[in-house]
């Protein structure tokens, strides 16, 4: 497998397209709203197979100087519980630490808090329900 962030438009198409066909699509979202929009302080990553395909996506970006939020990260289906996931926050992880973050949060959805506990994150307070479906949790993970 391949770790690194998306490099020509047809990468950056595909990763958007997973983030999309994962995180918004069941919900019948269009996916416009998966556009980036962090700009410059956008870390997005991918983990490939040999072909190139993403199969797990993911992105960072910083809130201050020393916060970093970790967002969208997404598996393809037949690739969850292989530890896809996890590759993708630690790589996310190491770029935001590497920048100076001391603190990272995530607005985890409801039913990914196991997940980020078992890479070090806590809850702190409820935070947002999306698509007023979704309930989400602020986690932080200080480093």
């Amino acid at each position: 497998m391949i770790v690194r962030p998306p490099q020509t438009p047809e990468e950056f198409e595909r990763y958007r397209d997973l983030r999309w066909k994962i995180l918004r699509a069941p919900h019948n979202q269009p996916r416009i709203t998966e556009e980036d929009d962090a700009g410059n302080n956008d870390f997005p990553i991918m983990v490939c197979k040999v072909d190139g395909i993403p199969i797990g996506v993911g992105r960072a970006h910083f809130i201050t100087e020393d916060e970093a939020q970790i967002r969208s990260i997404s598996v393809e289906p037949e690739c969850e519980g292989k530890g896809i996931g996890t590759i993708v926050l630690k790589e996310l992880e190491k770029i935001v630490t590497a920048k100076g973050a001391k603190r990272i949060i995530i607005h985890a959805r409801n039913n990914a808090i196991e997940f980020y506990e078992k890479n070090g994150y806590h809850s702190v307070e409820e935070s947002y329900t999306l698509f007023e479906v979704i309930p989400h949790t602020l986690m932080e993970k200080k480093i």
